[in-house]
């Protein structure tokens, strides 16, 4: 089975991953979660301003 799941950094999707997690052993085949999480793009200009470290860091986080 594979569970493809998207998250934002929420406490919903953390909740929902915790879900999922501790429920493994409740399925009868092997599962694969994946996680999706997208970021949307930061704007050129503040891009500019804040610079490449602290855009980079805002998209680690």
């Amino acid at each position: 089975m594979r569970i493809l799941m998207p998250v934002d950094g929420s406490k919903y999707s953390k909740s929902s991953v915790a879900f999922v997690a501790s429920r493994t052993t409740l399925l009868k085949t092997p599962t694969e979660v994946e996680l999706v999480n997208i970021q949307y793009p930061v704007p050129p200009r503040a891009a500019r301003a804040l610079g490449r470290e602290m855009v980079h860091s805002f998209h680690e986080a």
